[in-house]
């Protein structure tokens, strides 16, 4: 925060920090997201793999940064089996009373997808990269983590200018270009770019885009 405060740009948010910030906010998270914020994000991931991928179903899924289990609870008509990792066992406590995973994994997104390589038909990452600047690992780990076939889908929040910024909210901001860049460094497809309001902050809609990139 005293990055973000200063106008430092850092790599990523550390493991810490979120782990504790989600932890505090597991209590009330849905109802703060659903009631105040008025997020959105899970269903327009849904909606825009349905529009893409009409009839396919996942047969292993991931939902990395899974929370207490929105973005599951929206994606698992779509799949077999899906996995939700998380870095807070608050959250994951509260995705476990929910019964929408087949397996929870405490662990930080990149540790995880890096050591699975070949097994994941669909990465889903619904507002979680937004705790990262720098995405290069993420791209290689997912690339690695996907079988031939598999695609990946994520929401960030707009940059302008730079390929990354450090929001005062301690989150980051991506550019699309910073993006395209990284699909093509690491032989992604981009299936699909889409505008999207993610949520409400200070009763302003936080503008951001949905990618789906294939491999």
């Amino acid at each position: 925060l005293h990055a973000a405060l200063s106008g430092k740009v850092t790599g990523k948010a550390p493991d810490r920090y979120v782990e504790e910030l989600f932890d505090e906010y597991s209590h009330n998270f849905d109802t703060e997201l659903a009631e105040t914020l008025e997020y959105s994000t899970p269903a327009r991931l849904y909606d825009i793999l349905i529009r893409n991928f009409a009839g396919r179903i996942f047969e292993e899924a991931v939902d990395l940064g899974c929370g207490t289990g929105l973005s599951g609870e929206a994606l698992k008509p779509l799949c077999r089996k899906i996995s939700g990792i998380d870095l807070s066992a608050g959250m994951l406590e509260k995705a476990e009373e929910k019964k929408i995973y087949d397996e929870l994994h405490k662990a930080e997104i990149n540790e995880f997808l890096e050591f699975r390589e070949g097994q994941f038909d669909l990465i889903a990452a619904a507002d979680s990269l937004i705790y990262s600047g720098d995405l290069k690992d993420f791209f290689k780990n997912s690339h690695r983590a996907l079988k031939p076939g598999g695609i990946s889908v994520f929401s960030l929040e707009i940059a302008e200018m730079r390929d990354y910024e450090l929001g005062e909210s301690g989150r980051y901001r991506h550019s699309e270009q910073y993006i395209r860049d990284l699909a093509g460094e690491f032989s992604f497809n981009i299936t699909a770019f889409e505008k999207s309001k993610l949520r409400k902050e200070f009763g302003d809609w936080v503008e951001g885009v949905i990618f789906i990139l294939g491999k």
